[in-house]
């Protein structure tokens, strides 16, 4: 795209922006935008992809501590919750018949299934070939469903994502192989661990392993298997060799698939050891988000490990994955890394913290290691949900509290909402409510750690609309054992693009082609894509994308790849280095962040103006950020018609900005920030006529 050109001061016709401060208007068309739609009355978002759903698969990784003892202890249990219909459940597996259940459920009702005769059958084996003990939970209407992997001294649970929101591209959350490697020959089993689970027939999936596998397969390799509907497959690192993470490992598919991550049993911190009893460890578990999904802002804090809220000394462990090259990660508002596709970084935390990324990640919390043999804990995982993936209306499950006799919920909300949350119905005060330190975009959030329920479901809403709501992770504690959970998730992708950088040189010559594909869990719709040079002075040259992707690629299908080719207007003198976006949006809700990576175009690159004869407004904002108001500058190439509509992040409306005929000449038209928050807002200009879609990043603050 060519960002050559600078625009004079002037206004070539009049518009008047009209502001809709409280409108919510999805980005999408006519036709499809009553598929979803937010209701401001604060009840669920219909169609809205989140942890509801009809189709479950649950994977139940291996639980490894003393195998070969028998244990009265030992069980699995399933936890399902209708939410507002009648609902009949059915649960089976392909490898054991005799497990199949079916659940009735009434509206707004939940039950239990635990599974204890055959429990041992159901745990996935590592001999990394396709395993059918896999559960599956099959719905008539959307239910929430949790899953308890429990023996004697180890146990966690999790939240199972459903077909609906499924994707084909994940990334493991995990832990390194326990500092005591010897110990497995004593029946202690302690590797990094990760499964996979297929939906569908004939689903290929490509594993990456970040660490070496049991099986023979080494880091940094990719391999595929085959599996059918109902198969899973679960990959471990050789439990023999010391410090061996799968964190960062890569799974993608063909078709949606489930993905669980976690350990056998393990120490948080690595190498932590006790001198006066034996170490504490437990398992993790927990279902991951696709990448689609991940966010860039969450809250913390660490666990309190009695009704009193007293912290473990030792605090958590807290886990950051990044998707993408050079992402910086803040605590607190201060720097703290910056890292690489897939890289990862740990630090301990003992208060709340808000950790924001300068692109997508991923972040898990581990409960630390008991330290006082009279007290309350063990090792956990749970994903932490983003807070910019809020929701108003969530189901969970605590377990049985003679098992777990501390249990807690912590709630997460913008300080705005915090007198507006309930629990089963009745109002939580405000006051219990703690503040995080530092704030995002304007907002600034709360978080309590809730106790004084019993086991069974529960329900928490809000008042206010979804995306003023919460997220919320449940954990129980007892002596010695431990469970953490995503208690909900909204799992609304924020980009739907996943770029594939390309390798530097191919024999020799540099290649300016740009594969990417999409990872969203549905067809997305490609609106345009810009390259963006870091020295200005190279912006002169003409570098832009040769296509026009809404009209040359149009409609990504779900998994789908394309290629775009970058080329410049005038020969390029040197390499020139950037960072390429790419814009989309899913047909059913929303415009997403783009896709976003820092690219270097070499001088070999074609020269040239874009095939195409749809032409490009070369638009951009000034000043940006803008305090009081920016000017959109862009050159229309002939007359046409010319719409102009602000977007927050959302997708939402907040201003109409223009829509008129254009004649052919530059343009620089007003935005007035009348009392906008501080954000990241897209101005989107398109013209039916003359085939334009451009989308403008503007950023709102000082």
């Amino acid at each position: 795209m060519n960002t050559t050109h600078s625009f004079p001061n002037v206004r070539r016709t009049r518009f008047i922006p009209v502001l809709f401060a409280f409108v919510v208007f999805l980005f999408c068309s006519k036709a499809e935008a009553q598929k979803i739609r937010p209701d401001c009355n604060g009840t669920a978002i219909t169609g809205t992809p989140s942890n509801a759903g009809t189709n479950f698969l649950l994977c139940f990784e291996q639980n490894n501590y003393r195998d070969s003892e028998p244990n009265d202890d030992e069980f699995l249990e399933i936890y399902v919750a209708s939410l507002g219909d009648t609902a009949t459940v059915t649960i089976t597996t392909n490898s054991h018949p005799t497990v199949s259940k079916v659940l009735f459920l009434q509206a707004d009702s939940s039950k239990t299934y635990r599974i204890s005769d055959e429990m041992s059958n159901l745990w996935l084996t590592s001999d990394e070939v396709p395993d059918d003990r896999v559960v599956k939970v099959q719905s008539t209407s959307p239910i929430v469903c949790y899953g308890l992997n429990n023996k004697d001294a180890t146990a966690d649970a999790f939240l199972a994502l459903p077909f609906e929101s499924a994707a084909a591209e994940y990334r493991i959350l995990s832990y390194p192989n326990s500092n005591n490697p010897q110990a497995y020959t004593s029946g202690d089993w302690m590797p990094s661990q990760f499964a996979v689970a297929a939906f569908q027939d004939n689903t290929t999936v490509t594993i990456t392993p970040s660490a070496a596998t049991a099986g023979g397969r080494a880091a940094g390799v990719p391999f595929q298997v085959t599996l059918q509907s109902g198969q899973g497959y679960q990959v471990q690192t050789d439990p023999s060799v010391d410090a061996l993470d799968l964190t960062g490992s890569t799974v993608a598919s063909d078709k949606p698939v489930a993905v669980y991550s976690g350990h056998a049993r393990t120490e948080i911190p690595y190498q932590f050891l006790r001198t006066d009893v034996s170490t504490s460890r437990d398992m993790l578990l927990e279902a991951m988000p696709p990448t689609s999904a991940w966010g860039t802002a969450f809250v913390l804090n660490a666990i309190d490990i009695d009704a009193q809220g007293t912290k473990n000394p030792g605090g958590d462990l807290m886990r950051v994955v990044a998707l993408n090259d050079n992402t910086t990660v803040t605590v607190n508002g201060n720097p703290w890394v910056t890292l690489n596709h897939n890289q990862f970084a740990d630090s301990m935390i003992s208060s709340p913290v808000l950790v924001k990324g300068s692109g997508a990640l991923l972040v898990g919390e581990y409960a630390h290691t008991d330290i006082n043999n009279n007290s309350n804990g063990d090792p956990f995982l749970a994903v932490v949900p983003a807070v910019d993936q809020s929701f108003n209306n969530y189901t969970f499950f605590a377990p049985d509290k003679l098992d777990y006799p501390l249990q807690k919920v912590i709630i997460v909300t913008d300080t705005l909402a915090q007198n507006s949350i309930l629990f089963d119905g009745q109002a939580l005060p405000g006051r219990i409510f703690q503040k995080v330190p530092g704030s995002i975009g304007g907002h600034a959030y709360a978080l309590t750690e809730y106790t004084g329920f019993n086991q069974g479901a529960h329900t928490i809403t809000s008042m206010m609309p979804p995306e003023d709501g919460f997220t919320i992770l449940s954990y129980g504690l007892g002596k010695v054992i431990s469970y953490g959970y995503t208690a909900g998730i909204l799992l609304v992708p924020k980009r739907a693009i996943g770029i594939q950088y390309p390798p530097q040189a191919m024999g020799g010559h540099h290649t300016n082609t740009i594969d990417f594909r999409n990872t969203a869990y549905q067809d997305a719709y490609l609106d345009s894509a810009v390259f963006i040079a870091d020295n200005p002075k190279m912006r002169n040259l003409g570098i832009h994308v040769k296509e026009r992707i809404a009209y040359d690629i149009g409609v990504l299908p779900v998994g789908q790849s394309a290629e775009i080719h970058l080329v410049s207007d005038d020969q390029l003198p040197a390499p020139v280095e950037g960072t390429l976006r790419i814009y989309s949006h899913l047909p059913s809700y929303m415009n997403l962040e783009p896709a976003e990576m820092p690219f270097t175009l070499y001088p070999d690159a074609e020269a040239g103006v874009a095939e195409n004869n749809s032409p490009a407004l070369s638009a951009f904002a000034s000043p940006n950020p803008f305090s009081s108001y920016t000017t959109v500058n862009f050159s229309v190439p002939e007359t046409g018609d010319i719409t102009m509509v602000l977007y927050d992040e959302l997708g939402r409306v907040v201003q109409q900005v223009a829509s008129s005929e254009f004649p052919a000449g530059p343009y620089s038209v007003r935005i007035e920030r009348r009392g906008l928050p501080d954000g990241v807002y897209t101005c989107v200009i398109t013209s039916q006529k003359l085939h334009i879609n451009e989308r403008v990043p503007i950023v709102a603050g000082e």
